[in-house]
């Protein structure tokens, strides 16, 4: 929609590869985390 309104459609892309990225950076802790907790 942004683009055939004539805006960058860049923007809302950067901002879902930005958080995409952050979701998987933080992954592993909270998989070392939900396997602490279920191992006790």
């Amino acid at each position: 929609r942004r683009g055939a309104a004539g805006l960058d459609p860049a923007t809302p892309l950067l901002l879902l590869a930005g958080i995409t990225a952050g979701t998987i950076a933080l992954l592993p802790f909270a998989s070392a985390a939900v396997l602490r907790v279920n191992l006790r």
